[in-house]
């Protein structure tokens, strides 16, 4: 995953998150017949982390925290042959709290929602 970067006048910002979850899957579609979907709560630890480099007079900044994150998570599942499988999966959250991003006191961006999409290929044997 690519972390954005924060441009401010009073200097640039690289912004990096990590996210380790535990999730419940439920399937109410099964995944063993041709068409799959599951749907999955999950709770996780997100670990944030932003490394700064300021114009003069404003000095250079690393910090990170910790918060935590809940989330959802989907997953469409289309069985094209016995071992060859498309899937679709959306995931969406929220950092609780939210982690405000300073330049120089005030706020300049907040990470707080999540948001992802992904296609894949699952090839099993």
């Amino acid at each position: 995953m690519v972390g954005p970067t924060i441009d401010a006048p009073e200097g640039e910002v690289r912004f990096r998150s990590t996210l380790l979850g535990a999730e419940l899957v439920l399937a109410p579609v099964s995944r063993s017949g041709r068409v799959g979907l599951v749907l999955s709560p999950g709770l996780g630890l997100g670990h944030v982390s932003a490394s700064g480099d300021a114009d003069p007079p404003y000095v250079d900044s690393d910090e990170s925290t910790f918060t935590a994150i809940v989330y959802g998570r989907a997953e469409a599942r289309f069985r094209l042959i016995d071992s060859l499988a498309l899937t679709a999966g959306a995931l969406g959250g929220a950092a609780i709290p939210p982690v405000d991003i300073r330049f120089v006191g005030r706020v300049t961006s907040t990470f707080s929602p999540l948001a992802s999409l992904s296609l894949g290929v699952v090839v099993e044997r």
